[in-house]
């Protein structure tokens, strides 16, 4: 019976051991699943965050037309703009690459855009020839989109489209890489300057920087 009894605790203990086996077994293959599966979900999220939803190159968005900036003074890139009320209003940048590229739209410039004999407020305006050399050298340039969701405008008039920009008006500023909208900084609309083809050059080369590390 001694015997028995001992063979019987023998049997009881192992299925013990064999069941705390399985448990730490388990626990460690789950926290393995888990270690495999935060980073990809984080990446998700981040990835859904940091891309835009509106595809602000879309033809539909570029109704307005492509124009330089309409005072002629300082540094001049093109543009063009759009608002909607479901959406919010953006305008979509074109700054060069070097400051050749950047030089071929000074108003000063002999040779430059504006070196046309036609009036150079006219030519600002020619929204044809401005899409047709942006077409011909796209790989020149860094395209900016800078967006301001509806949230932030108030005020607005049916009949002309006008509105007011709230205080804690907030622009999400995207770079076009890749074939994608990368959200590159959030900053307070208020911290943009009027002529921000410096600011927006400045953004492009932190992002890089951040990025290359």
């Amino acid at each position: 019976m001694k015997q028995l009894k001992e063979t019987h605790s023998n049997k009881m203990m192992k299925l013990i051991l064999i069941y705390i086996a399985l448990l730490i077994l388990g626990s460690c293959n789950g926290q393995t699943s888990e270690q495999v599966k935060h980073p990809i979900e984080k990446m998700k999220l981040i990835n859904k965050k940091n891309d835009s939803r509106i595809n602000f190159l879309a033809q539909k968005y570029q109704i307005n037309g492509f124009s330089v900036s309409d005072n002629l003074k300082g540094d001049l890139y093109p543009s063009y703009s759009y608002f909607e009320k479901n959406i919010g209003a953006f305008s979509v940048n074109f700054i060069g690459k070097n400051k050749q590229e950047q030089y071929y739209w000074n108003i000063n410039n002999i040779t430059g855009y504006f070196s046309q004999k036609e009036n150079p407020y006219k030519l600002a305006e020619n929204s044809k020839e401005i899409k047709k050399i942006l077409d011909s050298r796209n790989e020149k340039y860094y395209i900016i989109a800078s967006f301001m969701d509806i949230r932030y405008i108030e005020g607005l008039s049916k009949e002309t489209e006008e509105y007011e920009v709230s205080k804690n008006a907030i622009e999400f500023i995207y770079l076009y890489e890749n074939n994608r909208w990368v959200l590159i900084k959030t900053v307070k609309e208020s911290e943009i300057p009027e002529n921000s083809l410096k600011f927006f050059e400045k953004l492009i080369l932190d992002y890089h920087k951040i990025n290359e590390k």
